[in-house]
């Protein structure tokens, strides 16, 4: 991600768009079908990484999914040791350059 570039959810996606060019590309991972909504996105300070709070179902505990920029994957999912059902907000911290 550089400058001109937004990161928001839309419905269960998350779509990066290029605010001088008005260009769209969306995170689209399989998982996704079973996401009810997104809560909170940050973004870690290398720009590399992108955190996503997920509410999956009311059975089932909020998650955090880990998404690599470059590539647009999930790499991580975290689940709370608790059960939570929403995350507010998210705080990403790269490591590295």
């Amino acid at each position: 991600m550089d400058d001109n570039q937004i990161a928001f959810p839309v419905g269960r996606h998350i779509s990066i768009t290029n605010a001088e060019t008005r260009a769209s590309t969306f995170l689209l991972p399989d998982h996704f079908d079973k996401v009810q909504r997104i809560t909170a996105l940050a973004l870690a300070p290398n720009r590399k990484y992108l955190a996503c709070a997920e509410v999956v179902s009311e059975e089932e505990p909020a998650q955090v999914s880990i998404f690599t920029l470059s590539t647009g994957k999930r790499t991580r999912m975290i689940t709370p040791p608790v059960e939570i059902n929403v995350f507010q907000w998210v705080r990403a911290r790269g490591r590295g350059a």
